[in-house]
């Protein structure tokens, strides 16, 4: 038969305790002493919101660089050079076999030349690069003014250069024309070199921060040389990416892509993740001790209380609860606050951010991303230490001799 009793005028007790009565038990005793719950709820709140804060950036940072790159070139694209073109060069024969290739869709030949672009009789050293048009459809980049060369003579600038020539507003340099001085070698072994110029019409100006013109030549004709200096190359299908950079390494080249550039900057930023993550757990570590310290002092003012309990009926196991269950309780708090925490500290950094974008005429950016699933993960991580941290003061206070706690002073 189930018996019921009072503790210290506090929650109606019925015995054998059910779990709700260990529940507001447990809730009565944080309440009861509001500042030194707060506190210690508080310091865990520190701790986890350090962690949710510094990975946070972390993930946003990763975010950030890889949205950057995903916007300037497509899933499926390649970039085939040679590490010694001197000896290995990628010629013709090399862009036809390439193409035979089964994975591959569409192959774009770029070279580079030193060279310099005058307009209105001021000269500027700039890179050369003459390019296909299928160039653009696999590294579109941003285009700020104009649109992409279509026909013979015309060309696209950095917003770099034409700043070079005093222009900040990108509309103002399309349609001016320019002549191009380029360097080219008089075969891939000689050092002698030759001086070309051609003149050009701008149709259009991206954003780049080096000193570039590109210009669109299908047959490499306007500047020709006996070799390329890189390859663009779109796949098929995403699938096919690192099957066909094997098939290029066997050919004697490298390449690189937007899926292997993606699988590095994730093993980079994920082992910058651990290190912010691990300073934010010193902070956790030290709220931890001072949560194991406030149940242990809880434990001594409670003794009594708890010989009462153990002398009416209450069960170890019970006792057990309620100690884990305020622990618990006290890192799951702490996990709420800390989210909190968190994204004030966002907010002004955000907004720091923001404002130094501004004034140097950048675009906006949030530096700041967390995944839903790291967050509930934090708050399941919080109430775990919270309730690992009872478990001490728990088996203690159950193993109290009843007689011994009435005794207690």
């Amino acid at each position: 038969m189930a018996k019921s009793s009072k503790i210290s005028g506090k929650q109606k007790l019925t015995f054998p305790m059910k779990i709700i009565d260990v529940i507001l038990l447990s809730w009565q005793n944080l309440v009861g002493n509001k500042m030194r719950s707060f506190l210690t709820i508080a310091g865990v709140g520190v701790g986890i919101g350090a962690i949710i804060f510094l990975v946070g950036i972390g993930f946003g940072l990763q975010q950030l660089t890889i949205n950057k790159l995903v916007s300037s070139a497509t899933v499926t694209a390649l970039e085939v050079f040679s590490d010694n073109p001197d000896v290995l060069k990628i010629d013709d024969k090399v862009i036809s076999r390439i193409k035979n290739l089964p994975q591959v869709e569409k192959v774009s030949a770029i070279n580079n030349f030193p060279g310099q672009i005058t307009v209105s009789s001021v000269t500027s050293e700039s890179l050369i690069r003459v390019v296909d048009k299928n160039y653009y459809s696999l590294a579109p980049g941003e285009l700020l003014a104009g649109v992409y060369p279509k026909n013979a003579g015309e060309a696209i600038v950095s917003f770099a250069t034409a700043k070079t020539f005093g222009l900040e507003n990108p509309v103002d340099f399309v349609g001016q024309a320019v002549k191009i001085s380029v360097f080219t070698s008089i075969t891939s072994l000689a050092s002698a070199e030759e001086n070309k110029e051609v003149d050009l019409k701008v149709v259009g100006v991206f954003n780049d921060a080096s000193q570039l013109i590109e210009i669109a030549d299908d047959e490499h004709t306007a500047v020709s040389a006996d070799s390329y200096s890189r390859l663009k190359i779109k796949a098929k299908t995403s699938d096919d990416v690192e099957s066909l950079q094997a098939q290029i390494t066997l050919l004697g080249f490298n390449s690189t892509s937007l899926v292997s550039k993606i699988k590095e900057i994730n093993q980079v930023f994920r082992w910058f993740e651990f290190i912010l993550a691990g300073f934010g757990l010193i902070a956790l570590i030290v709220a931890s001790i001072g949560m194991f310290n406030t149940m242990t002092v809880t434990l001594l003012e409670r003794t009594r209380d708890i010989g009462i309990m153990r002398a009416i009926g209450t069960k170890r196991r019970d006792v057990r609860r309620l100690f884990i269950l305020e622990a618990g309780m006290i890192g799951l708090a702490g996990g709420i606050m800390g989210i909190i925490f968190a994204w004030i500290g966002v907010l002004f950094v955000n907004g720091g951010v923001n404002m130094l974008a501004q004034s140097a005429r950048q675009p906006k950016v949030t530096i700041y991303y967390l995944p839903v699933q790291f967050m509930l993960l934090i708050l399941g991580f919080s109430l775990l230490i919270g309730l690992l941290t009872g478990v001490y003061p728990a088996l203690r206070a159950s193993r109290l001799n009843p007689l011994v706690a009435l005794k207690y002073e």
